[in-house]
């Protein structure tokens, strides 16, 4: 039975820019859900998993969880987002919240009940308005075959 420790939180954009910039991005993972609509640009350090679902979001989980167990500075906050953050960042965000809540009383139970789960507000359109004109290496440019 799952318990409902882990919930969704919205970061903004500032707050995740000044992060970066602070060499904190080893403590926080961002995925990208964005789908056709990921071209050219993506968020510096971003993953891009297009059509987050339940499988990967399992599999998500399971690579946090071992890549912990070897690492110094272990991962604590998971962020979502897409193009508006309105539908997609915060559906993969609570997807994910929920497959912690369901990895209560396993294996992963003591790594994944200490991750956080946010989600961009704005998502990719706000980031991209802020930072595209600004030299703080924000953006980084990406190759879709």
């Amino acid at each position: 039975m799952s318990q409902d420790n882990t919930t969704v939180e919205i970061i903004q954009a500032q707050e995740l820019a000044k992060d970066i910039l602070d060499g904190k991005s080893s403590s926080f993972m961002i995925i990208d859900v964005r789908d056709v609509d990921h071209k050219g640009e993506s968020i510096v350090g971003s993953r891009n998993v297009p059509y987050f679902n339940k499988d990967k979001a399992s599999n998500l989980l399971k690579e946090i969880v071992f890549a912990n167990q070897s690492r110094q500075v272990k991962i604590d906050t998971v962020i979502f987002h897409c193009f508006y953050c309105t539908i997609r960042g915060p559906a993969a965000a609570k997807l994910f919240a929920d497959t912690i809540n369901d990895a209560a009383g396993t294996s992963t139970d003591s790594e994944s009940s200490l991750l956080k789960v946010k989600y961009l507000e704005g998502g990719w359109a706000k980031w991209k308005q802020l930072y595209a004109k600004k030299p703080a290496n924000l953006i980084v440019k990406v190759n879709k075959d």
